[in-house]
């Protein structure tokens, strides 16, 4: 069952409630006032063959995981072409 945070329309009072799917708004638990539900923030996480739980997450810096110790291709290439060169 999801938590719902609701806001008294008479008095401003905003409270939670766990209540089902579907259930109608509860009263006001200070004035009895009609409430109505407010628009909160989701937690996504996304599964599945297509998504790494590593995309998404930050290292202590800030920088993401996946962007630490890559080169560019052109830098790769680069490198590969002085190490040939510096063992002929």
């Amino acid at each position: 069952m999801p938590i719902y945070e609701y806001l008294c329309t008479r008095c401003d009072h905003r409270f939670e409630r766990l209540q089902p799917v579907g259930s109608p708004p509860e009263p006001c638990p200070r004035c009895g006032g009609t409430t109505r539900r407010l628009l909160g923030t989701v937690g996504l996480v996304f599964r599945g063959s297509g998504f790494y739980t590593t995309d998404y997450r930050r290292s202590k810096d800030g920088a993401a995981k996946s962007d630490e110790g890559k080169k560019s291709e052109g830098e790769r290439k680069t490198d590969a072409k002085d190490a040939k060169s510096s063992t002929s």
